[in-house]
């Protein structure tokens, strides 16, 4: 990440001597596109992009993984050579931090969330239990203070951290609690009633202790104004969806959200890899069924490990999570939106069919492999009911965006078929695999059928949109003539997806509660997750606790923070 340390200090009026000069303009928009260290890089030329830099470096949120990041990040923000201006672009925080630190750091920290000019629209706290009680007085206060945030989120919750929070006096709309692995697990609900008129989205995670513990106390229209409820799934989570205490708290939630209890940020492979689903669950259904003398494809009554309850799910509109964890909680209520996370298998699909019976999606949304893509469809075709009316494809670990990339270094007279398309080798391949897809027609009651592929070219002009014909050539042909078939024809669309679009929400399952305190970085370990570090190790800093000079510590700035606390 960005090292603030050295911006501190003005950068020259005039441009560096050396090389063209390019338009402002111009060097704002590169701004606009590039990363921390360029934006860094350019603010150190001249005086106007120095000015015209904080807006670029500040627009997606500062981090601070390390102690020193605060001092190095108040100075840049509170330096007596810049205005307040800067504050205008601080819209969000994240601390990364289990120990706030030295004094010194926490009073700067304390100053920043004090400005008059901040206008903190999400705050995150990584570890908030444990930073809030390492926190002096003057920086828990500051917390406390703070009015502007709309979204919240939370990890390594506690009693402690959960007695702060509920005192910002901010209005709240969005949170994400992770409660910390502990063995009496913290009741949330007075934690979220001073949010109860401004709160519309809650996710939870209770690490180690199942959910339906935290809500012991819900009273009868708690959270009238919650309309995205999501939870990381747990054996308990239809206990707590089921109880009539829940529905009479949260009485208006439309949108629900069974969270995988992978983090988000794993690579494809382990993604993969963490949603498989034992054949032993599908070979259970089928014994299941023929004792009861039913000998159709469709399971009738509940299968093993499936709730069975008195009271129902909630009825919602909009439903995501894993296919077996909304199997489980036997939703049977009609859904406008289905959308599924991880990629579906082979092995999903029969809990994949149940599920479609049940909630009767409109717009199915679901990441698949390209092997997978003709069975999907004959689970569509068996379907007793109609089909959903838009399907949305997420083509992943396909190996098609791959084949592009490499075509595209070809030169070629044409881009779009050369350049783009496929190999007749790979056209041959992929028809193979599709080819008992085009024997049906298109499945009864769709209409409309997104593709969705992975990583897209660099060449912005390389990316058609809308049509296969161009990127799959005789095997795009045959796609369409198959969605000609339908009556009424078959609307097919095709784009790239970003990566984003598949990953599901973060409330905590990609930290490590297990921090390494030894080394001198107070960095926690996450797996699978790259970081940009906000310090340059190479780079000079200069600590505050040390005078000019950098021989003793100021004995002056110790004593006056004891005082004040």
């Amino acid at each position: 990440m960005t090292d603030f340390a050295s911006l501190v200090t003005l950068a020259p009026n005039e441009p560096q001597a050396g090389g063209s000069v390019l338009p402002f303009d111009v060097l704002s928009d590169i701004m606009a596109v590039s990363p921390p260290s360029t934006i860094s890089a350019l603010m150190k030329t001249c005086h106007a992009l120095y000015t015209e830099g904080p807006k670029h470096l500040l627009c997606d949120g500062v981090q601070l993984d390390r102690s020193r990041d605060i001092a190095s990040f108040a100075n840049f923000m509170l330096t007596e050579d810049s205005d307040s201006s800067r504050f205008a672009h601080l819209r969000k925080l994240v601390v990364a931090l289990a120990n706030p630190g030295p004094f010194e750091y926490q009073r700067r920290l304390a100053e920043l969330l004090v400005h008059h000019s901040l206008a903190l629209e999400t705050l995150v706290l990584h570890h908030a239990d444990s930073f809030l009680e390492q926190s002096r007085c003057r920086l828990r206060e500051a917390f406390c203070g703070l009015k502007t945030i709309k979204r919240l989120v939370v990890f390594g919750v506690l009693e402690y951290g959960a007695a702060i929070i509920q005192n910002i006096p901010s209005p709240v709309e969005s949170m994400s609690i992770s409660v910390a692995n502990f063995f009496r697990p913290p009741d949330i609900a007075p934690m979220l009633r001073p949010f109860s008129n401004t709160l519309h989205t809650l996710l939870i995670n209770s690490k180690n202790s199942p959910v339906y513990s935290l809500f012991k106390d819900l009273r009868p229209r708690d959270f009238p104004r919650v309309r995205t409820f999501g939870v990381v799934w747990d054996g308990s989570v239809p206990e707590l969806l089921t109880t009539p205490a829940f529905a009479l708290a949260f009485p208006a939630i439309k949108h629900l959200q069974l969270i995988p209890t992978a983090h988000p940020y794993a690579s494809r492979a382990s993604t993969l890899m963490s949603s498989f689903t034992p054949m032993s669950t599908f070979e259970e259904l089928a014994r299941n069924r023929a004792r009861a003398g039913n000998h159709s494809q469709t399971p009738r009554g509940p299968p093993p490990g499936r709730l069975v309850s008195e009271s129902s799910p909630p009825a919602v509109e909009e439903c995501s999570g894993e296919v077996l964890s909304v199997y489980k909680l036997g939703l049977n209520c009609p859904l406008t939106t289905l959308r599924l996370w991880p990629p579906i298998r082979a092995e999903d699909l029969a809990t994949l069919r149940v599920v479609l019976e049940e909630t009767r999606p409109r717009h199915l949304c679901l990441p698949v492999t390209m092997h997978d893509v003709t069975d999907l469809f004959a689970t569509f075709h068996a379907l007793p009911v109609q089909a959903p009316t838009r399907v949305d494809l997420y083509i992943v670990g396909s190996w098609i965006p791959n084949a592009m990339d490499s075509a595209s270094n070809k030169k070629a007279i044409c881009p779009w078929t050369c350049l783009l398309g496929l190999s007749r080798r790979l056209q041959n391949r992929l028809y193979s695999i599709l080819e008992p897809l085009f024997t049906r027609p298109p499945p009864h009651g769709l209409v409309e059928l997104s593709l969705l592929s992975g990583k897209a070219p660099d060449r912005e002009w390389l990316r058609p949109q809308g049509e296969l014909t161009p990127v799959l050539g005789s095997v795009g042909e045959a796609f369409m003539r198959w969605a000609s078939t339908a009556t009424p024809p078959l609307a097919v669309t095709w784009r790239f997806y970003k990566e984003d679009e598949l990953r599901w929400p973060d409330v905590g399952q990609s930290l490590d509660e297990d921090y390494d305190d030894e080394d001198s970085d107070d960095n926690y370990d996450r797996e699978f997750e790259d970081h940009d570090l906000w310090f340059d190790e190479e780079d000079s800093y200069v600590d505050p606790f040390l005078e000019a000079d950098g021989d003793e510590y100021d004995s002056d700035q110790w004593r006056r923070w004891n005082d004040d606390d």
